[in-house]
C-alpha cells in the first residue's frame, strides 16, 4: 500500500510530459504482493492523462527487477 501511495503522490506532483521510472522488485516476504499492486494500480491509470510502460528481462531467471515508465502527458 505504501508504494501504491508514492507513486501516486509522485505523479501528482509531476509535470505534463515528465517521465517517472520504477523499478519494481519482487520476491522476499512481500515482495509479490506489492508488485501485484502497483501493476494493476498503473493498468488502470486513465491512458488520457498518463503512458505506462512495463518491461522485464526476459532472459533472465529469480523474478528479476522489472523497469516501468510513467510518462505524464
Amino acid at each position: 500500500q505504501t508504494s501504491v501511495k508514492a507513486v501516486r503522490k509522485g505523479l501528482e506532483i509531476l509535470k505534463s510530459g515528465g517521465m517517472m521510472s520504477l523499478c519494481i522488485y519482487s520476491g522476499g516476504d512481500s515482495g509479490f504482493e506489492e508488485r501485484d499492486a502497483l501493476l494493476e494500480w498503473l493498468k488502470v491509470l486513465d491512458s488520457r492523462k498518463f503512458l505506462v510502460i512495463k518491461t522485464e528481462y526476459y532472459n533472465r531467471p529469480n523474478h528479476p527487477p522489472m523497469p516501468v515508465l510513467v510518462v505524464k502527458l
